[in-house]
């Protein structure tokens, strides 16, 4: 059983989902396809032509929304030009490009400040704050139950100490998370504030919405997964002590992610692609919410264990320790490396590897321009040994 309450050093605030699937721009085409014809992308490149940043980025999006990332194959259609021969300024002005496409899409998708991140980030501060709730809520029924064995009157008096402790240790964290809530909806504020009457609507409507977020947080009051159930006794309350989200097995921290992924969800943290590709089309295909949703929650557990949990480790060190500077710093965490080496074997899993598999993405289409609707992705083929498969089935909700 607990022997101390420890409080979480640090409280960060849940992020919320402002950009949902009906917020996704509408095509009067919804299904061309990106490769169509007059689709305004190229299906390959003119070996004569080089397509310009913005074409390049318009192309490198379907690509993204395709595979998850640029692969190889995919390098001169991006840039608009083979580069057949050793012509070195041109093979650097190529990589270039392409190097700061792919840094560009880490940092949206996974980078520290992008939604993903402040998103992961919260929710595993959530289900912190839930778990510590609980298990300070067992030990106090546990610290209050009389013991087996007989006891003298100072050992009787300092178990409902720990008890009382306990119980001040769950109000003192919903007070403190009442108060990072509240600080959080007048920063959202403040910042509302400083815009016009009439400039940045959508940043203003974005605002609004967070502060109506964390007001409704704010009000929340946690409780105990177990607090209807009055616990028997002293063994029933240990057994039922909730592990920490680190220690669970990797099935499990799967599955607590896979429970929170919706197509909206999907549509806030692809967002960025909709300048170009039809979200709303997009995800109504079931094999591509498959990958996306894979790649969620993989990155999403790969972020809390690589990065999060060595980062709070390192506060919580700080915090407790008597010395100035304990010279302890978590480990940087290489996600490109990481984000690519998923995402390919995600590809893998889902699709069979072919040049022009790009083009089944659906695009925005210009008004007026009529095209054929685009055939569904066949279901996926490869269900080898590849441990990620093992998990598809968990997108119950993709069903619907």
């Amino acid at each position: 059983m607990l022997t101390e309450a420890t409080l979480p050093v640090n409280i960060i605030p849940r992020h919320p989902v402002d950009f949902k699937v009906s917020d996704c721009p509408m095509s009067p085409c919804p299904e061309i396809l990106a490769g169509g014809e007059r689709s305004g992308l190229p299906i390959y490149p003119q070996s004569e032509k080089n397509w310009s940043k913005e074409e390049s980025m318009e192309i490198a999006r379907v690509v993204e929304a395709r595979h998850g990332y640029i692969p190889e194959s995919f390098h001169g259609l991006i840039t608009g030009k083979r580069f057949v021969g050793k012509i070195q300024a041109k093979w650097y002005e190529r990589e270039n490009l392409l190097k700061q496409i792919q840094r560009q899409f880490m940092k949206e998708l996974v980078g520290d400040n992008s939604w993903f991140a402040q998103y992961v980030a919260g929710e595993f501060c959530q289900e912190t704050m839930e778990i510590a709730i609980t298990n300070f809520n067992l030990a106090e029924q546990y610290y209050a139950m009389k013991p087996e064995e007989p006891e003298t009157y100072e050992q009787s008096q300092a178990r409902l100490q720990m008890s009382r402790n306990f119980h001040n240790a769950i109000a003192s964290l919903n007070d403190a998370r009442r108060s990072t809530y509240q600080r959080a909806a007048l920063d959202a504020q403040n910042r509302l504030a400083t815009y016009s009457q009439d400039n940045n609507v959508g940043a203003k409507k974005k605002l609004v919405f967070q502060q109506d977020f964390y007001k409704e947080q704010a009000a929340i009051r946690m409780k105990a997964q177990f607090q209807s159930t009055p616990v028997a006794n002293r063994i029933t309350a240990e057994h039922w002590l909730k592990d920490p989200y680190q220690v669970r097995p990797e099935a499990d921290r799967i599955e607590f992610w896979t429970k929170k992924v919706t197509r909206d969800i999907l549509a806030q943290w692809l967002c960025e692609l909709c300048e170009v590709v039809d979200l709303r089309s997009f995800l109504a295909c079931r094999n591509f919410q498959e990958q996306w949703a894979t790649r969620f929650v993989y990155m999403a557990d790969r972020m809390v264990m690589h990065k999060l949990v060595p980062e709070l480790v390192a506060k919580e060190r700080s915090a407790h320790s008597n010395d100035v500077d304990t010279g302890a710093s978590p480990k940087a965490y290489n996600f490109e490396s990481e984000f690519e080496r998923y995402w390919s074997v995600i590809d893998s899993i889902f699709t069979e590897k072919k040049g022009g598999s790009w083009k089944y993405v659906p695009v925005l289409s210009k008004v007026g321009v009529k095209r054929k609707a685009a055939a569904p992705l066949e279901p996926p083929r490869h269900k080898g040994t590849i441990g990620i498969w093992a998990f598809a089935g968990y997108f119950s909700f993709l069903e619907s």
